[in-house]
């Protein structure tokens, strides 16, 4: 089955996730004593675009897959394997993901 996603939602998911990418690029490029663990903040990349492409979907998971271009027991999978529920969903985790960022930045 081949998903078509619109133009724009392609477009908004690419420079969303281009900002996060650039945002790492800073801290790594600040960081030369700061232990980074690696599988933590590739959860919360993860995280944070599962969060954007509900908001997206407006909270439909299918809608949110086929924006991540993803398979909706894919995506079910990933939000079950991070113990994620809709409380945890609705907290913000691309804004700590971004907090953590920012606190890195200041190099402790």
């Amino acid at each position: 089955m081949l998903l078509t996603i619109a133009p724009s939602k392609l477009n908004a998911l690419r420079t969303r996730a281009k900002a996060l990418l650039a945002e790492m690029d800073g801290v790594m490029a600040h960081q030369t004593n700061l232990p980074i663990d690696f599988y933590q903040e590739v959860k919360y990349f993860e995280i944070a675009l599962i969060q954007w492409a509900l908001q997206e979907g407006g909270g439909n998971q299918c809608r949110a897959a086929k924006l991540l271009g993803l398979n909706p027991q894919t995506l079910n999978t990933i939000i079950k394997r991070y113990g994620l529920t809709g409380n945890h969903l609705e907290a913000s985790h691309s804004d700590t993901f971004m907090k953590r960022i920012a606190y890195r930045k200041q190099g402790r």
